[in-house]
């Protein structure tokens, strides 16, 4: 039930706003957060799921820039888990420049997804 509630507000919201746009982000080293978006692009989208990878060893924490999983999580995803930042009206728009996460493990990450 609760993923054909997922299914239809997902799908509610494809229509109302742009295309997806995805992508991955992989933590190099523990401890240092990495943005979502590369370095100096900027990517709005009025709202952003993302998903810790399946085959990652440890949690990723997903949150501002000094967000690190030892000591300042934010919010903690075990494998496969994923966060959705609710969607927000079109005058408003996550950075993804201004999400971050961090790793357990070097080399663990996320996937994402968001819609303009």
């Amino acid at each position: 039930m609760r993923n054909l509630c997922l299914f239809l507000v997902l799908t509610g919201l494809l229509l109302a706003v742009g295309a997806p746009k995805q992508g991955q982000q992989d933590v190099a080293a523990s401890g240092t957060a990495e943005a979502l978006s590369p370095v100096g692009t900027r990517l709005l989208c009025s709202w952003v799921t993302v998903q810790a990878k399946p085959g990652n060893t440890g949690n990723v924490c997903v949150g501002a820039s000094d967000v690190v999983c030892a000591s300042n999580p934010g919010i903690e995803l075990e494998q496969g888990w994923s966060h959705t930042y609710p969607p927000m009206d079109r005058r408003q728009h996550y950075d993804l420049r201004d999400i971050y996460v961090d790793a357990d493990t070097n080399d663990d990450g996320v996937g994402w997804v968001c819609y303009q």
